[in-house]
């Protein structure tokens, strides 16, 4: 007889084989049966369930006669012999359903790489069978519109990228309206790096302003969708920009700095460049104002050597069919000639400032009436008509009346001499009841004479003349309303008569006017005929 150690590790190595039964336990008419359907198709990212089961005789089946093998394109991956083994943590199967009958194959997070052929292989002593297993993994595809923006009446391209499916083969359709859109076209699938695959189509329309409400489509079919997949869109209509350089003059070793602005542009992706002689320089960073509207600046430190240089801010859009340019020329400023040309403008400025400001100023004493009395004014005393000195007829003294204009309150106005006020009250008769008009204030100041500049209103000149006593028309009615005085004199019965004293006042008035010509007095005319009425109208009631 052999070695009895020998035995032994024969014995634990037949057990672990599952083949120890075939000699400790004999089992006759035992029926085993495996049952497995072929395809398997799941879903990418899914977890899945391989389908797997067997029969026996009598159920549950003995675990210690009991073995399970999962096998993937010829390689182990699950193992159960009372315990499960595995070579991936994805790949699982449940050991307390294992007695019953159920010997599938659990996978999570299915990957494309999982596709292929497996294989199940179940043992109960003494009898094995096995079943082969094709599985199928699938992705649906996934729809984006890269391109929706269009330009009016011009040709332009919709773009939609197909990405994640899997299997390669799928349809592709553009639809506006629902109608089916020719001249569609579809690149290549390529495979990605998760297996899957991805393409892109394009469809070229040329819109109209009738698009704008239309709605677009994009159907795909594929085999791993129930039904076809689309993604609706309607149509955005692109806007070009517009571009402009701002700069100032160029010195050399004086740096400044180039502004470009853009705007008006739709959509918002857009590129904006400086090129100096057709080189691009270091990009700057943009100032984004809106989503319509940006600036780029430039610095820019002229050189001798810069003269005639070509400074260009480029602009790339989806709205252009090509760049859109705008350049200009470096034309040098000599700062010398600039720096001594300044002094002498300079000096003519402030010249003509006070050339100007003399003429003003000489203007202002024509126009404005004179300060002081009449000797300031002519240089000599004036006298009146019997020889006596006259009283100052212009003072410093402000004085507006309420109808002076606002040219006229900038400028010196003239004060009424002391007898001026006496005067103009003989000047108006008075009754025992007679009260004065409202107007009557506003027409004395009117009196004062004004500013060469002043205007009379239209309604002071018949104003006054209204107020001039005037002798009745008809002798009868002018009978009956002169009264005779005590000194026996006549006087109409609602007038005043004038005496020597007033009357001498009135002409000295007058006369002191005309010496000293003033034009801008443009009221005495009327003082002086107020005079002679009033003295004539004295003599025909003396009469």
């Amino acid at each position: 007889m052999g070695d009895p150690g020998g035995a032994a590790v024969l014995l634990r190595f037949l057990r672990i084989q599952g083949f120890l039964c075939l000699f400790l336990l004999p089992q006759t008419g035992s029926v085993l049966e495996v049952i497995a359907r072929s395809p398997h198709v799941a879903q990418k990212g899914s977890n899945t369930l391989i389908p797997c089961t067997f029969r026996v005789n009598k159920f549950p089946a003995d675990p210690k006669f009991l073995a399970i093998y999962w096998d993937f394109n010829g390689r182990r991956i699950l193992t159960y012999d009372n315990v499960v083994s595995t070579t991936d943590p994805r790949f699982s199967l449940d050991p307390s359903s294992a007695p019953r009958g159920e010997a599938s194959l659990s996978v999570s997070n299915a990957q494309i790489s999982d596709g292929g052929a497996y294989s199940c292989s179940v043992t109960y002593s003494p009898e094995q069978q096995q079943k082969e297993i094709t599985v199928e993994i699938q992705a649906p595809p996934q729809i984006t519109i890269t391109n929706r923006v269009v330009t009016e009446n011009k040709e332009s391209a919709l773009r939609a990228s197909i990405i994640g499916f899997y299997p390669q083969d799928l349809d592709v359709t553009w639809l506006r309206d629902g109608a089916i859109l020719r001249g569609v076209t579809m690149n290549k699938p390529q495979r990605d790096p998760d297996g899957t695959h991805s393409t892109t189509s394009a469809v070229t329309i040329v819109p109209t302003e009738g698009n704008r409400n239309q709605n677009f489509s994009i159907r795909v079919q594929h085999e791993s969708l129930s039904v076809p997949l689309q993604e609706d869109f309607q149509l955005l209509y692109a806007a070009a920009p517009s571009i402009h350089i701002s700069h100032g003059s160029f010195y050399v070793n004086e740096e400044q700095t180039l502004m470009c602005r853009v705007w008006g542009y739709y959509p918002e992706d857009i590129a904006v460049s400086w090129f100096l002689n057709g080189s691009r320089v270091e990009p700057s960073e943009i100032k984004r104002i809106n989503s319509s509207a940006l600036e780029l600046p430039y610095r820019f430190l002229p050189t001798a050597e810069s003269q005639g240089m070509e400074i260009s801010c480029v602009v790339e859009h989806r709205a252009l069919t090509e760049p859109l340019v705008q350049s200009l020329k470096v034309e040098l400023t000599d700062a010398q000639w600039s720096n001594t040309l300044i002094i002498p403008i300079a000096i003519v400025v402030v010249a003509l400032v006070a050339v100007v400001a003399v003429l003003i100023l000489k203007k202002k004493k024509r126009c404005c009436i004179r300060k002081g009395n009449r000797e300031d004014v002519t240089g000599r005393k004036p006298t009146t008509p019997r020889g006596s000195e006259s009283k100052p007829l212009i003072n410093s003294t402000p004085k507006y009346t309420a109808m002076s204009t606002e040219s006229d309150r900038g400028h010196q106005e003239y004060r009424e001499p002391d007898y001026l006020p006496e005067l103009k009250e003989s000047l108006i008769p008075r009754h025992p009841e007679y009260r004065e008009p409202d107007y009557l204030q506003e027409l004395k100041e009117s009196l004062i004479p004004r500013h060469p500049e002043y205007r009379e209103p239209d309604y002071l000149p018949e104003l006054k003349e209204s107020l001039i006593p005037r002798h009745p028309a008809k002798p009868k009615e002018m009978n009956k309303k002169i009264t005779r005085n005590n000194d026996g004199t006549f006087s109409p019965r609602s007038e005043k008569v004038f005496s020597e004293r007033e009357l001498e006042l009135g002409q000295r008035m007058i006369w002191e006017h005309e010496s000293l010509a003033m034009p801008e007095c443009r009221d005495l005319p009327l003082a002086e005929e107020q005079s002679s009425e009033v003295l004539q109208g004295q003599e025909e009631s003396e009469t």
